[in-house]
C-alpha cells in the first residue's frame, strides 16, 4: 500500500510539473492567444516527466488507477473550459484542432490506465477490449478523414480558398464515415468473440 502511495505521489508531482511547463511556455492559453516562439521549446521539455508520470505509476495497480482517473478528471476540465471560454486554447503550432487532439490522446491514455489496473486488480479481462476498440475508432476515424481531405482537396481545381473548404469537407466525410464503419467492424469482431466462447463452451460441456 505504501509502495504505491509514494508511485502515486510521485506521479502526480510529475504530472503536476507537465502542466507547469505547458503554462510557463504558453501553450495554455485562456485569452485566444500564446506566449512568445521561444517559450514554446519550454513547453516542448512537458513530454519527459509527462511520460516519467506514467512509467512511475504504471507497476502499481492502485498508482494506475488513480492516474488515470486523475486524468480522465483533467479531460472533462479541458472540455468544460473549451466549451464556456471561447478564447481558450491549447496551441502547439497554431491550430485549434490541435485541441481536441490533445484531449483525445488524453482521454484515451486515461481509459488505458483505468481499464488495465482495473484488470490487475480483479476485473473482467473484457475491460482491456474498451481501451483497444476506443483506439482503434481514432485510428480508423482519423485514417479516413485524412485521407478523404486528401483526396477531395487534390480534386479540387478552383481557387485556393475552395481548395481549402473542399479539403475541410473531405476531413468531415472521412470523420463520419469512419464513426460509421467502426461500430460495425465492433459488431463484427464481438459476434465473431461470442461464437468463439460458444464453442468453447461446448467442447468443454461434451467432455
Amino acid at each position: 500500500m505504501r509502495i504505491a502511495l509514494n508511485r502515486l505521489t510521485a506521479s502526480l508531482a510529475l504530472l503536476a510539473v507537465t502542466l507547469g511547463l505547458l503554462a510557463a511556455g504558453g501553450f495554455i492559453s485562456f485569452t485566444d492567444g500564446g506566449g512568445p516562439d521561444w517559450t514554446f521549446s519550454v513547453a516542448k521539455l512537458m513530454v519527459i516527466p509527462a511520460a516519467a508520470a506514467v512509467v512511475v505509476a504504471w507497476p502499481e495497480p492502485k498508482a494506475r488507477l488513480w492516474l488515470g482517473i486523475v486524468l480522465g478528471v483533467l479531460t472533462l476540465l479541458i472540455v468544460w473550459e473549451q466549451v464556456v471560454n471561447v478564447s481558450f486554447r491549447f496551441i502547439w503550432v497554431g491550430s485549434e484542432a490541435e485541441l481536441m487532439y490533445f484531449e483525445g490522446f488524453v482521454f484515451l491514455l486515461s481509459c488505458l490506465l483505468v481499464t488495465t489496473a482495473g484488470v490487475a486488480l480483479g476485473a473482467k479481462p473484457w475491460l482491456l477490449r474498451i481501451p483497444a476498440y476506443l483506439i482503434g475508432i481514432a485510428a480508423v476515424t482519423m485514417t479516413f478523414g485524412l485521407l478523404s481531405a486528401w483526396f477531395f482537396g487534390r480534386s479540387c481545381t478552383g481557387e485556393e480558398e475552395q481548395g481549402c473548404m473542399a479539403a475541410a469537407g473531405g476531413l468531415v466525410v472521412g470523420m463520419a464515415a469512419g464513426i460509421i464503419v467502426c461500430p460495425l467492424l465492433i459488431l463484427v469482431v464481438e459476434l465473431i468473440l461470442w461464437v468463439r466462447r460458444r464453442r468453447k463452451a461446448a467442447e468443454v460441456g461434451s467432455r
